[in-house]
């Protein structure tokens, strides 16, 4: 490898050293200023004990989000941290609800649309589900926060966690755990009810570390480990629970610490299906490994020298580094053994990686290594992303502050429409939804679809899921964009849907929209005596609800009376002069959207 690329000396400051910035764009609830690329930004809380995945994620406002967990002395429970002006300042979300199980160790984020999921291991294997502001009705709050995806009963958990979710909207969850003196990795299934099925021991003939679980294209979901003689391999995952063969990844083995592969990545050449795999060579240099269609390339040498490793003080079992993709642009992050800083390179699909540019100068002496180090891709516009990262500098554990924030920007990517999974690819956008569907009956969507560089898509093929977040029932149907007017119609179900959206060639979602349930109000009006009227309104679905009859005056709407509907969802309102009405269903918590009903009784005079 050629000598590092130097940007910046000592960014361990509080202050804006580099005078380029990126402009957040404009549209709500995101910076509203420039972040500076180079400085560093604190984020309050401890690392998550453990080299995994938890990088910072962004929702579609700019608001940034990063799990965290908090000082020893309260417990080292999770936490969702979130920054509303591009990284600058965090602040922690719903904290009243913070999951009450600490020890925090083997963390893996996942974000799905408006949620974040985060699993880890503690004395049991917990998963939480986190709401981002683009939830529709309860932004920024857990949905829940201590569900068992593995008991206690399973002996001598380690410190790993993986997830993966499904077209189905079910999740794959792996974990580290020990039997028989010896350490084997799980995998469980969870199904959107929230029930697990009985673990999968990933590879029985082995002693297993370090699983991690990536999706593919077409759905197909991939486990990738390491075994006890330092070698790596992977297995696919049916939708059932079935593993294929293992199939050996690397040719001249790994490190011996029990986590020396990173994060693996996806995304789609044309038709073919590629996953990179990023890990530590037995002499401590980062190697990769693309697997294309199922077979595994050569190894290509990553870093032009030695990854930290175990740093001690965190008790980090584990190579510091972390993978993102972009489109078809594979970027890499690691810590360097030799003096702590950061340092990323990038590889055009098919090609080789190139100089180590250095990203944070940490300056000298161990305190201030790097031993643990996450990135995402934040944004991206034409040949240009935004990327964010985050680092933690040693060397306290567990009641020190040190996580910092940063970006940069990386140019010179493809700008050929993509179809991968990662940022970059086909876009979708959803144009007015509305925040309810009306059961049983057909709503259009309208969606704009975009390649990589803003410009509309005909004749992509979508794949379309609506989904009963109750029951669990779904409908599929595939449809051919038309640009910034593609239209989707969706049938809605009695209970909360979900709409997914992907690009069919890819398998990977694009778009995920949760709906309430908008209900159909129906209202008559019959005369009963000179001047007076009984109103009759029905609501569909049937349902008990409180229903408001409200009259137009001269300076707005007036309620007169409020019932509750019977079990049919019928109502009655009696003894109301003539005039103009609105018979309203007011929300319901994360289940019913408002809605009314119109009606003239009489000619509008007594």
């Amino acid at each position: 490898m050629s000598r590092p690329t130097r940007l910046s000396a000592s960014l361990l400051v509080p202050a804006l050293l580099v005078a380029s910035t990126v402009t957040w764009a404009a549209g709500g609830g995101g910076a509203s200023g420039p972040v500076e690329e180079g400085a560093p930004y604190e984020i309050p809380g401890v690392e998550i004990e453990s080299h995994d995945h938890v990088p910072p994620m962004i929702d579609s406002r700019g608001n940034l989000y990063r799990v965290t967990e908090d000082s020893e002395a309260h417990g080292n429970r999770p936490q969702v941290m979130k920054s509303t002006d591009g990284g600058v300042t965090w602040v922690e979300q719903d904290p009243l609800h913070r999951p009450s199980s600490g020890d925090t160790e083997g963390g893996w984020a996942l974000q799905d649309g408006p949620t974040i999921w985060f699993v880890w291991e503690s004395t049991d294997v917990r998963l939480l589900r986190f709401n981002t502001s683009d939830h529709p009705t309860a932004p920024d709050t857990y949905q829940f926060q201590n569900e068992v995806a593995a008991p206690a009963t399973d002996p001598g958990h380690d410190q790993y966690a993986s997830l993966a979710e499904n077209a189905d909207d079910s999740l794959w969850v792996a974990y580290g755990g020990g039997t028989l003196g010896a350490p084997h990795s799980s995998v469980v299934r969870r199904d959107p009810q929230g029930t697990y099925t009985s673990r999968e021991t990933i590879d029985p003939a082995a002693a297993t570390t370090a699983p991690r679980l990536i999706k593919g294209t077409g759905d197909r979901t991939y486990v990738f480990y390491k075994t006890a003689d330092n070698r790596i391999y992977f297995r696919a995952l049916s939708a059932n629970g079935t593993l294929s063969a293992p199939t050996r990844v690397d040719s001249g083995g790994t490190n011996t610490i029990p986590t020396p592969l990173t994060n693996v990545v996806s995304y789609a050449d044309g038709r073919d299906e590629v996953l990179v795999v990023l890990f530590a060579g037995p002499d401590g240099i980062l190697r990769s490994v693309d697997v294309r269609n199922g077979v595994p390339g050569p190894e290509q040498v990553v870093s032009r020298t030695p990854v930290t490793i175990n740093p001690g003080a965190t008790t980090n079992d584990a190579a510091v580094a972390h993978l993102a993709v972009v489109g078809t642009t594979v970027i890499a992050m690691w810590s360097d053994a030799a003096d702590g800083d950061v340092y990323s390179d990038q590889r055009l699909d098919g090609g080789q990686w190139g100089p180590d540019t250095l990203r944070v100068d940490t300056g000298t002496g161990t305190a201030s290594d790097v031993q643990y180090v996450y990135l995402n891709v934040m944004r991206r516009s034409g040949d240009r992303a935004t990327i964010g990262f985050t680092y933690d500098v040693g060397p306290t554990v567990d009641d020190d502050s040190n996580i910092f924030y940063q970006q940069f920007t990386v140019a010179g990517l493809p700008t050929a429409p993509g179809s991968g999974p990662g940022p970059g690819g086909t876009t979708f956008t959803a144009v007015d939804p509305p925040k309810g569907l009306v059961p049983r009956r057909s709503t259009p969507l309208r969606l704009q679809v975009r390649d990589a560089d803003g410009r509309p898509v005909d004749g992509r093929t979508l794949g379309v899921v609506v989904r009963d977040t109750v029951t669990g029932d779904h409908r599929r149907r595939e449809l051919t964009s038309a640009g910034d007017r593609t239209m989707v119609p969706v049938r809605g179900y009695a209970h909360p849907t979900r709409v997914t959206v992907s690009d069919a060639a890819a398998g990977t979602k694009g778009l995920v929209l949760d709906f309430l349930v908008k209900p159909r109000v129906s209202a008559t009006g019959a005369r009963t005596a000179p001047g007076r009227y009984a109103v009759h309104g029905r609501i569909h679905p049937a349902s008990t609800s409180s229903v408001t009859l409200q009259r137009r005056m001269s300076d707005g709407w007036v309620r007169l009376e409020r019932h509750t509907s019977g079990p049919s969802g019928r109502v009655t309102f009696t003894g109301e002069p003539p005039g103009t009405y609105r018979l309203t269903v007011p929300a319901a918590g994360n289940r019913v959207a408002a809605h009314s009903h119109r009606l003239q009784l009489g000619h509008g005079r007594g």
